[in-house]
């Protein structure tokens, strides 16, 4: 009886460290708050370093070794974004270089010595217009990215002019902080160039003729 405690005595000394260690190494190689982090953080985007930050994109701060700072915030519609630290912080209108480099301004100032900032953007703002009347496929359509295209584009991405539209006045209502626009264009007049901007509303006449 004796013999047999023992034999059971050593028998569990010899497995538990290692039953231990194996615990404890699982634990360690996989902390419970760095995938969940990992898991909602959006890989950025290819993004020029001279892409100017509009309202609603999205970008993504880091600073070297200050793990907390790491961080993702969207542009709000009067060019201002939410950082750690830092609270508001104005980078609509500056390029991505320019933005990066004054939040290192900014945190050098007050709270890091000589921080290395990498500042990127995650996403795109989301850009509409819209196109009706005499064209095949009227509704609202995206344009990608930075992606910039011009009047004739827009019309290509709705499917066309119908067969009775009228190609020599196509309308865009424009809203701007100084009131409501309008273009008129003549599409088929080769040298015509316009650009199409996010909100705009194409309106394709029927031709008479």
């Amino acid at each position: 009886m004796i013999a047999k405690t023992l034999a059971a005595s050593v028998f569990f000394l010899l497995i538990l460290p290692e039953t231990f260690s194996q615990v404890k190494t699982t634990d360690a190689s996989a902390p419970s708050g760095l995938d969940t982090r990992e898991a909602n953080v959006t890989p950025p985007v290819a993004a020029d370093a001279d892409y100017i930050l509009k309202p609603s994109d999205t970008i993504e701060l880091n600073v070297f070794r200050e793990p907390d700072l790491t961080f993702q915030a969207t542009i709000s519609r009067d060019g201002f974004v939410q950082l750690p630290l830092l609270n508001e912080v104005k980078v609509g209108g500056l390029t991505i270089r320019d933005a990066r480099e004054k939040v290192r301004r900014l945190y050098n100032a007050d709270y890091l010595v000589e921080p290395q900032v990498t500042l990127a953007l995650v996403t795109f703002a989301e850009k509409k217009f819209t196109i009706v009347g005499q064209i095949t496929r009227p509704g609202n359509y995206l344009i990608k990215g930075d992606e910039s295209i011009d009047v004739l584009q827009a019309i290509a991405m709705a499917g066309g002019f119908t067969r009775i539209a009228n190609r020599g006045k196509v309308i865009v209502k424009r809203r701007s902080p100084s009131g409501e626009q309008t273009f008129t264009i003549n599409t088929k007049d080769p040298r015509a160039q316009f650009k199409v901007m996010a909100g705009d509303v194409i309106n394709i006449g029927e031709s008479w003729f």
